[in-house]
């Protein structure tokens, strides 16, 4: 296979497989029995949890279950479709990744080489000689975040990955390269420059160009956060001071689509991609053993070069999520079964992550980290009942199980938001008796004293914050508007 991608004939034959086995009439009812449980899963966490997305699951090359739920526009009442775009975040990591295995089999550049022999003279200067390509693939480079910590305006309307990657190519090291696996946003955009360098094509020419356009992704584009695109469904978050309103988070969503991520693409053009990958047919046997391993472990799965991995009670779910303010979007390809599922959500989080869990489980049974976000669910339902207290006694009484601070942080927001004032106190209190040192947890609860009008709750609970994060320019603000100096 050329670096280019597919070839003309596998081009046109792979266009007319899919159109065969993707009628898209075919995804606004279908069903299979032994999928209802998961519809009507959803279907309550739209009653219950303002889930608002796409469910889009596929077997063998035969859709078993399309639905869409919520809407892509809320003030015009514009309903999510199963063909709506959403952003995809780190999802597009897995297009990246296709395109630098694909340069790696054309003799282009070298995996574990260091990254200065595919690009001597780049910007990244020594550092280029001791970090691989291989390492960039699989956040292992010592390599961190830089770009998101730059002033959105300094950036947020550049495209040349290479531009991108000059701004943060000499930022100080996340650790030793090899040290551990380090999530890096800032690792993917070098690889974005990196095919810059050795295609002459900027990023999203080539990846369209090469990748998308062969396997008929005509809904997956790149673009800044305000190049909004036909049929896209826009982030929302829950406005926590006006309850019960929403806004759009396209504010906090400046970040232009980059080789880290951050493009749209439906529901459709990701069950394309998805058995493209599954068959081998993006790149040969020996970089689709690259492309999986090997695997080190990384949040409650593990990571291996562009690829998510779970494996559970024999199975290995492989794939990549990807989240921003307002938005959340899952792969998730099961190998053995010839099965791919597909997850948008344009809201907030936590309806997302319960349908993840309960699309895996529905698949491949019980497993520690859904047993979690159960646990965690149950007590929180008891916290924001009868308090704090109850909490700690339910979760002592549970040996064995973790609670999840960030579910919770979102429950407390969410029952805000719904005019639950004491159940949102009870959660957020008891995110802070969990861990007392916890900035996050100290800092929600400042913030729902502030917004509840508790002055002195509100001023102790910013000092906290505070002696946690010295200086905070957004905590000493709070606290003038609270009529304090500092």
């Amino acid at each position: 296979m050329s670096a280019d991608g597919l070839s003309c004939h596998r081009r046109a034959v792979l266009a007319a497989g899919l159109a065969a086995s993707l009628p898209v009439p075919a995804w606004a009812g279908a069903a299979a029995t032994g999928l209802a449980g998961l519809a009507d899963h959803a279907e309550q966490l739209v009653r219950e949890q303002d889930y608002s997305g796409v469910l889009l699951i596929a077997e063998a090359g035969k859709v078993r279950l399309g639905r869409a739920w919520g809407l892509r526009q809320r003030a015009e009442g514009l309903p999510n479709r199963i063909d709506t775009r959403f952003n995809i975040a780190s999802i597009g990591k897995m297009f990246t990744t296709a395109a630098i295995l694909r340069l790696a089999e054309a003799g282009r550049l070298q995996l574990d080489a260091p990254l200065a022999a595919a690009w001597p003279d780049g910007p990244a200067g020594d550092l280029a000689h001791r970090i691989s390509v291989a390492q960039l693939l699989s956040h292992t480079a010592g390599i961190g975040n830089a770009l998101w910590a730059l002033p959105p305006a300094q950036w947020e309307h550049v495209r040349r990955q290479t531009d991108l990657y000059r701004m943060i190519a000499k930022a100080p090291p996340d650790g030793a390269p090899g040290e551990r696996v380090s999530y890096s946003n800032d690792g993917f955009v070098a690889l974005g420059a990196l095919i810059e360098h050795l295609t002459g094509e900027d990023y999203a020419t080539h990846i369209t160009r090469t990748l998308l356009t062969p396997l008929g992704m005509t809904s997956t584009a790149f673009g800044g956060a305000g190049d909004l695109q036909p049929n896209q469904a826009l982030p929302y978050v829950r406005d926590l001071d006006r309850p019960g309103a929403w806004r759009t988070a396209l504010a906090g969503n400046t970040a232009p689509a980059c080789a880290a991520g951050g493009g749209t693409s439906s529901a459709p053009d990701l069950l394309r991609f998805g058995p493209a990958w599954l068959s081998g047919r993006l790149v040969g046997p020996a970089m689709m053993q690259a492309w999986r391993s090997p695997a080190k472990p990384f949040r409650d799965g593990e990571y291996a070069r562009g690829l998510q991995v779970q494996r559970m009670n024999g199975d290995v779910i492989e794939g990549h999520t990807g989240g921003h303010h307002g938005a959340a979007a899952e792969l998730m390809i099961w190998p053995q079964h010839d099965r791919v599922a597909v997850l948008l959500h344009n809201g907030e989080v936590e309806p997302y992550w319960d349908l993840a869990h309960r699309v895996r489980t529905s698949f491949s049974g019980l497993y520690p980290a859904e047993q979690d976000f159960r646990h965690t669910q149950r007590v929180a339902a008891l916290v924001a009942a009868s308090g704090p207290e109850a909490g700690l006694a339910a979760h002592a009484a549970a040996p064995g199980r973790r609670l999840r601070a960030s579910l919770i942080e979102a429950l407390g927001n969410r029952a805000w938001h719904r005019g639950q004032g004491d159940a949102a106190r009870h959660l957020l209190q008891f995110n802070v008796a969990l861990d007392p040192k916890s900035p996050d947890a100290r800092w929600h609860l400042a913030e729902l004293h502030r917004r509840s009008g508790d002055r002195n709750a509100a001023l102790a609970a910013y000092r906290a914050y505070l002696d946690l994060v010295p200086g905070d320019a957004d905590a000493l603000i709070a606290l003038e508007r609270l009529g304090v100096r500092s």
